[in-house]
């Protein structure tokens, strides 16, 4: 195979209505995820002020603490 020979791609296109529930199901997903982030961000500290418990040691920490202290 030389250096100018070039791939070609043999799969046939998608037909519109398949290309359209393809991209309203990536966009569903999207909307879903950005919902889903939306409200724990906005309900995280109710969840950690109702779970943290009387000795005052939260559950709670950064990710990057994990590794560290494993």
């Amino acid at each position: 195979m030389s250096t100018n020979d070039a791939v070609v791609d043999t799969a046939p296109p998608l037909a519109k209505s398949r290309r359209t529930l393809v991209f309203v199901a990536i966009l569903l997903g999207m909307v879903m995820a950005a919902l889903d982030l939306t409200i724990v961000s906005t309900a995280l500290s109710t969840i950690v002020a109702d779970s943290t418990p009387p000795t005052g040691r939260s559950w709670t920490r950064p990710s990057t603490s994990w590794p560290a202290n494993s």
